[in-house]
């Protein structure tokens, strides 16, 4: 099997595709995402908002909308499902799609990433992606940070997945406070550390789910996942920022829904 991960980390930012720049979107008082002008201004996702003002008085923000990301990122599901009906979701700003089965469809590998890309750009979104024959690597692959089209993480060999995920960092994993704590106190900095401990420890430091997520990683034990429900009918809008009056301006959007 070959997986394909495509996480959207500006995914909450671009549910809000009106909103004015510099801007930003927040939760619980911390900022979530923001966009390229805000960023060149020294806002970084996890930063206090206050301190994101201190430093960019002129930042717009707007409160985080889970349910408009999760019905978003089911529309971008829909839409993958014209390359391969094995698609799952990956809450809250990822799709997995199992892509092996597609390739000479679609005249290979390239030329399928190429049209997904595209594709996922047309629609106005950013994407990270990987590629790996487990979809949990293809998902740590893809979160260790942006890719271009042609230069994204791949590995196309269950053989090589160790090798392949030894230098990410311990960030991919996305763990709570107190287990990264603990990680770095084994002394371990990249997943190829943490790789190379004896899994009955670390079991019993940080649990036994913990050693499967590894495992699942490895391809070691199965990583069973929900497929996506592709519903009966079809529904998508887009929202204007003014009045429109002309053909022209209204073709835009219509050509960004029908992609």
């Amino acid at each position: 099997m070959l997986w394909l991960a495509l996480r959207f980390p500006l995914l909450p930012l671009e549910v809000f595709p009106q909103q004015p720049s510099p801007s930003a979107i927040i939760a619980r008082e911390r900022i979530v995402a923001c966009d390229p002008l805000a960023a060149d201004g020294g806002v970084v996702p996890g930063m206090r908002l206050a301190d994101a003002w201190s430093l960019l008085p002129e930042l717009a923000v707007q409160e985080r909308d889970a349910e408009r990301e999760r019905v978003r990122l089911e529309t971008l599901a829909c839409w993958a499902g014209g390359f391969t009906s094995e698609v799952s979701l990956a809450l809250p700003d990822a799709l997995l799609l199992e892509i092996g089965g597609s390739l000479r469809l679609f005249g290979g590998l390239d030329a399928l990433l190429v049209r997904l890309l595209h594709g996922i750009a047309g629609q106005g979104h950013v994407a990270w992606a990987a590629l790996a024959p487990t979809p949990r690597a293809a998902l740590w692959l893809a979160t260790a940070g942006e890719t271009g089209s042609c230069e994204l993480p791949r590995c196309l060999q269950a053989a090589d997945l160790r090798d392949a995920l030894a230098m990410l960092p311990l960030d991919v994993l996305e763990l709570e406070a107190a287990q990264m704590r603990c990680i770095t106190g084994f002394g371990a900095r990249s997943l190829g550390d943490l790789l190379r401990l004896p899994r009955s420890g670390l079991a019993r430091r940080l649990g036994v789910g913990f050693v499967t997520l590894l495992a699942q990683a490895l391809g070691e034990v199965p990583d069973l996942r929900e497929r996506f429900r592709f519903p009966e009918t079809f529904r998508d809008s887009i929202e204007l920022p003014a009045r429109v009056e002309d053909a022209a301006r209204l073709l835009f959007a219509a050509q960004r829904l029908v992609q």
